[in-house]
Parts: C-alpha cells; sequence; structure tokens
C-alpha cells in the first residue's frame, strides 16, 4: 500500500510538470497577444494545461466574457460551447451556466465549486470580465492554488491588454479623423474614408498579407486622399468638368500627401505614405504621379486603388451620379490587367458579398465612423 501510494504521487506530481511546463513554454506568446479574444482564447488553453486536461480536452468547456454597457458578450469559448462570432451568450449556454456567471458579475469574485469554477478580472477602465470553467474532474487543492496564482497574473495581463487598446483605439480615431478632414473638404460622402479602409483590410487578407499588417492597411487607407487639404476648394469642388492645368493641380494630392506622412518611422504612416502616392496609380502604367505599371506598384497601392475607385463610382460626388452596382461590376471586369491588378479583381468578384456586406454596413444613411 505504502509503494502504491508513492507510485501515485509520484504520478500526480510528473502530470503536474508536465502541466507546468506546457504553461512555461507557451506563457511567452500568450503575454504577447494583443488582440483581447486571441489573450482569452490563449488563458482558456493555459487552463486546461494547468488542470492537466489537455489530454482529454472535448469533456472541458469554458468561457472567456466580457460585461458590455447593456449585455454580456463573448471573447472566448471551448468545447461544448463554442459559439459563431456573433451569437449572444444567452443562445449558446445552458440558463445554470448563464446563471453562475451572472452571479459572478454580481458579486464582483469568483468561486470554487465540485466540478467548475469562476474567475472575476476587473480593469482600472471599469472594464469586467469573467472566467467559467469545468471538467472532468473534481479540483483539488493544488489545482486552486494554482488556478488562483494563475488568475492573479491574468488579471494584471487584462488590464494591461485594455490600457494598450484604449492606446489604439485613441490612434484610429485621430487617423479616420485626418483621413475624414480630406474627404469633408472635397464634400465627398459621409463613410467613403471608412468603406475604403475595411475594402482594403478585406482584400489584403484575401492576397495573403497577414492579419497585422492587413489590419495597418486598413487604418493606413483611410488617409488615401490627404494630400487633398493642399488643394484649393475651388478646383476641389468644381462641379464641372476641370481644365487641364486644373487637374495637374487635383493630381498633386498624391504628392502632398507622401510629402505629409512620409517623415515617420512608424509603419501605418510609412504604410500610408505609399497608399497616398500611389493609389492613382494603373496597373498598365497609364496613372499618376509617376506612371508605374504592374508590380513595380506596391500592393498597397493597388489595393487601396481597387477599392477607392469602387466606393468612387459607387458614390454622388459634386462631378457625378452614383453608378449602378453591375455598371460598375463590368467597369471592373473591363479594367482588369489596365487600371486593377487582375489578380485582385479576381479576389473582389470572389469576395463580392463581403465587400457589398461592408458597404451596406456603412451606408452614407445608417452607419456611422
Amino acid at each position: 500500500m505504502t509503494a502504491l501510494r508513492s507510485y501515485r504521487d509520484i504520478m500526480t506530481i510528473e502530470n503536474n510538470k508536465l502541466g507546468l511546463e506546457k504553461i512555461i513554454h507557451s506563457s511567452a506568446d500568450l503575454f504577447e497577444l494583443k488582440s483581447m479574444k486571441k489573450f482569452a482564447s490563449g488563458v482558456l488553453t493555459q487552463l486546461t494545461s494547468i488542470l492537466n486536461l489537455h489530454k482529454n480536452a472535448l469533456h472541458c468547456n469554458s468561457f472567456a466574457v466580457s460585461k458590455g454597457r447593456e449585455e454580456i458578450f463573448i471573447l472566448a469559448a471551448t468545447g461544448d460551447y463554442s459559439p459563431d462570432e456573433n451569437d449572444k451568450i444567452q443562445d449558446v449556454v445552458p440558463p445554470r451556466v448563464l446563471g453562475s456567471i451572472e452571479n459572478t458579475f454580481r458579486d464582483k469574485k469568483g468561486d470554487f465549486f465540485d466540478d467548475y469554477f469562476t474567475c472575476y478580472f476587473q480593469s482600472k477602465t471599469g472594464s469586467e470580465n469573467v472566467i467559467y470553467f469545468e471538467g472532468s474532474t473534481k479540483l483539488t487543492e493544488w489545482n486552486r492554488y494554482l488556478i488562483e496564482i494563475y488568475c492573479s497574473n491574468v488579471s494584471v495581463a487584462f488590464e494591461n491588454i485594455y490600457l494598450n487598446e484604449e492606446v489604439e483605439n485613441s490612434q484610429n480615431e485621430i487617423i479616420f479623423t485626418l483621413g475624414e478632414i480630406a474627404e469633408t473638404r472635397s464634400k465627398e460622402t459621409g463613410h467613403h474614408v471608412k468603406r475604403v479602409a475595411e475594402y482594403s483590410k478585406l482584400l489584403a487578407l484575401k492576397y495573403g498579407i497577414p492579419e497585422e499588417e492587413a489590419e495597418i492597411v486598413r487604418l493606413a487607407s483611410s488617409m488615401h486622399d490627404v494630400g487633398k487639404v493642399a488643394i484649393p476648394d475651388a478646383i476641389l469642388n468644381k462641379p464641372g468638368k476641370l481644365s487641364p492645368d486644373e487637374f495637374d493641380t487635383i493630381k498633386n494630392h498624391t504628392n502632398h500627401g507622401y510629402a505629409m506622412l512620409n517623415h515617420s518611422n512608424r509603419d501605418i504612416f510609412k504604410t500610408a505614405a505609399i497608399i497616398a502616392y500611389q493609389h492613382h496609380e494603373k496597373y498598365n502604367g497609364q496613372g499618376y504621379p509617376n506612371g508605374l505599371s504592374g508590380e513595380n506598384i506596391h500592393i498597397y497601392g493597388r489595393i487601396a486603388a481597387l477599392a477607392d475607385v469602387f466606393d468612387a463610382l459607387g458614390s454622388e460626388r459634386v462631378y457625378k451620379k452614383a453608378w449602378l452596382l453591375e455598371d460598375i461590376l463590368d467597369y471592373f471586369r473591363q479594367e482588369s490587367g489596365q487600371h486593377f491588378d487582375p489578380g485582385l479583381v479576381t479576389i473582389f468578384f470572389d469576395n463580392l458579398d463581403g465587400i457589398l456586406r461592408i458597404r451596406d454596413q456603412y451606408s452614407d444613411v445608417t452607419a456611422s465612423i
């Protein structure tokens, strides 16, 4: 019996060592994650490791949720409760689980039970998060100790991510405001900047650009026409046809935009400088300001060109009426390999449903930046 107990204790220690080893190896990556949803998913994965359940993860169900002003929304989930992106928590979890989560928010503290536990985190900004975790085994005192230590550190990480997101949100708002200034001066449609940004990110992702870089393209593309602030109003908002000299003045907005943005070492502004400079270049070399052609035009410029033209043609301007969708699509087919990168045109048509959802979501009538 003594030998069996010793073997049992040795195996318990060994299993805990394996779980701890997995946590140590993954912690560096976890705490580098900037996205709150990715971070929350990583937290749930590590809790599975702490409890040594990673070999039998199908019996583990967990949620990481956050409380907004009016409702609880899902950050991440595992096991039987894996929701779709737009699912509401009440449509995904049983009433007893939802009740436990709501009680944790109400009491502002987590607790351990026979077959599940909850953890509560609140940031200095007032944001609240709860983790709900149920496994196939009863938690030991050792498990509880590890979880408490882990959750105290996760709480600090949640706080840092919230602060980082606050800074990023402020930066993003400034960038979009800068882009809107140029559009307001030229009396263009209210949400042109936002739509071009979202089209650009979708195209970038489908082209194969990584998520983080595609997000930079999204932000940077909002400043594609920032150089228009240097164009006189009389030319910028002229309702009739421009004279050759006036058109040359308009074309200079690409040079002005590049000059404004090209002094920063920040990736967003370096990307924005490229887009501002090249979004009027054409694949066949007939664009401006430098007559670049093919892949000599940076992929950022090629993406922004397609996104900008699609939205411009579908929007009413002082000098034209909005085009019908079918006419725009016919134009894109004709200009594949001429104005636009043919590969991007193919991606555009393959993802037209997503493009149109963005157009509807940020329509000038109902949406806001």
